[in-house]
């Protein structure tokens, strides 16, 4: 099994930043997926298992 590429890094908004990460290629001929965060409140954890289908 080949390790998946990961990039993490922040986008800016206005006087803030929102952190993203990108699980796979973007050159990947496969349509991407896209998975936004519940929110203030709300765990992560969850986010965590759509990057085995990258």
């Amino acid at each position: 099994m080949t390790a998946t590429i990961s990039t993490e890094a922040y986008a800016p908004f206005g006087a803030f930043r929102t952190w993203y990460r990108i699980t796979g290629s973007l050159d990947s001929p496969r349509l991407p997926l896209v998975v936004a965060h519940g929110g203030p409140g709300c765990t992560h954890d969850y986010v965590d298992s759509f990057k085995e289908i990258a």
